[in-house]
């Protein structure tokens, strides 16, 4: 006989204890995973430059900011920011990994024990999925750290629901200045035109740069992203709302995104490869603070597995090459 290795030591002694291979296991990795979202979460309310009013005035931060201001410390905290992101993101991923090996090779047998197991299951499914959503809110609650993607998203999504213009056709450059109002730069009053001057706008308002500019890499660029993308883009702009409420809003888009494919993955695949997913700071800091597509992407894989103890058959064929031709349309 074999011996025990140290994971199946953990899964007994965890049975032992709670009654069940996910009860107390999910204890550790939680943590881990929690202190690498609060970790980086900590760093972008302390150090991010630009904040919302709300959480720019807020006391630790300013207090923290006026300190190293007054002690010319920017460069050493800058650099301490970096190893606190670097250690929030290995502690997350070591949460990731331990769930997996504390609940991968229970899931499908839990499943398939009866009534009894399902529900525990079920109920390490939800623990899991409580456990992302709270990793996804950390990435939410401050702005992006590491990358300006989800700005690009809305400002293409401005150019087809406010100028009426296609993304394909006309890079974001031939929409950088617009006739605007001086107290709301973000509401165009020209929609669909241009402006070199002051007096090519109607009065009173102005020819501004457009708030969405100063954020983007990209402006040479006409969009490279599959139809369904843009559409999504276009569906989430809301005029009214200025350039950091949009992309927020995509943000949030793309976390709820990677919270459907966490709650998928563990019924089709048990919690341990749900919590592989959810758990990983490279999934929540990509949906939450990143707003990208790959959530999305994650979302329709998943849905194309079918589910356990089902039959492969022509409906699920059709099911899995109906997703695939979404991803293509996606990204």
């Amino acid at each position: 006989m074999a011996d025990a290795t140290p994971h199946d030591a953990l899964r007994d002694a965890t049975v032992a204890t709670t009654g069940s291979p996910s009860g107390g296991a999910l204890g550790v990795p939680s943590a881990l995973a929690l202190l690498g979202g609060f970790g980086n979460a900590a760093v972008g309310l302390l150090m991010t430059p630009e904040m919302p009013p709300l959480l720019a005035d807020w006391a630790p931060r300013v207090a923290i900011q006026g300190v190293i201001a007054n002690a010319g410390l920017l460069a050493e905290a800058q650099i301490a920011a970096a190893l606190l992101l670097l250690m929030s993101t290995l502690l997350g991923g070591a949460g990731a990994v331990l769930a997996f090996r504390a609940l991968g090779a229970s899931g499908a047998g839990s499943v398939a024990a009866g009534p009894v197991g399902v529900t525990r299951t079920h109920g390490a499914e939800v623990r899991v999925l409580g456990v992302s959503a709270l990793l996804t809110l950390t990435a939410l609650v401050v702005p992006p750290l590491y990358s300006s993607d989800a700005s690009l998203y809305a400002f293409y999504g401005k150019i087809q629901a406010v100028h009426g213009e296609n993304p394909y056709r006309l890079p974001g450059r031939a929409f950088a200045r617009t006739c605007a109002l001086p107290d709301a730069p973000h509401r165009v009053a020209t929609p669909g035109q241009t402006c070199r001057a002051d007096a090519h706008c109607p009065p009173p308002s102005r020819c501004l740069v457009d708030p969405f500019v100063p954020t983007q890499a990209w402006l040479e660029v006409r969009a490279a992203y599959g139809p369904l993308a843009l559409w999504i883009f276009r569906a989430a702009y809301v005029e009214a709302l200025p350039p950091a409420a949009n992309t927020w809003l995509l943000r949030a888009l793309s976390g709820l995104a990677l919270l459907a494919a966490v709650a998928a993955l563990g019924r089709r695949r048990g919690p341990g490869a749900a919590a592989l997913l959810g758990f990983s700071p490279l999934a929540w800091q990509s949906a939450g603070n990143g707003g990208h597509l790959e959530p999305l992407v994650c979302l329709l894989l998943v849905a194309s597995l079918p589910r356990p103890g089902a039959a492969p058959g022509p409906r699920a064929h059709w099911r899995a090459g109906a997703l695939a031709g979404l991803l293509g349309l996606l990204k």
